[in-house]
């Protein structure tokens, strides 16, 4: 199946770098999602109550990084900026290359170390693109800038 940015382009567009959510990030649901899970499990046995609300957690958790895996896309192509997030109710923001004003890197102590951050695109007027939790925040800004400078360069 295409991914959105993909069943988007338009002509004489090509997708120039894509990313999706943080390996790292990910894992924290997988690790949070599947204790929760199997402690859940092994309370079923003996208070059923606690055992269903915490296998029921687990589960939303492992729901929830289902959705950020397969549901979660951030492109840059040669002509615009897709943020994608959402996979039943889709959430979309698209800024084109010649609107970019800036491009903002957030990254904490585990960002940095792990390589992942947060992404704040500003265009022009109130359009702003924030991807969160991005694999290599850095490069997705280095093929950012790249582009702009191709764009105001021709």
């Amino acid at each position: 199946m295409q991914s959105y940015t993909e069943q988007t382009l338009t002509e004489n567009e090509k997708i120039v770098y894509s990313e999706k959510v943080s390996k790292f990030y990910l894992m924290a649901f997988l690790i949070l999602g599947s204790a929760l899970s199997f402690i859940g499990f092994i309370l079923l046995f003996f208070t059923l109550a606690i055992g269903i609300i915490l296998l029921s957690i687990g589960i939303l958790y492992l729901m929830n990084l289902y959705v950020l895996k397969h549901g979660t896309e951030f492109s840059l192509t040669t002509k615009r900026v897709v943020s994608k997030s959402g996979f039943i109710k889709r959430d979309v923001v698209e800024i084109k290359i010649s609107k970019i004003e800036s491009v903002v890197v957030d990254q904490s102590i585990l960002g940095r170390v792990f390589n992942y951050g947060n992404l704040v695109i500003s265009g022009a007027g109130n359009s702003v693109a924030v991807l969160i939790n991005i694999q290599d925040p850095l490069e997705f800004r280095r093929q950012c800038l790249k582009l702009i400078d191709t764009d105001q360069s021709s």
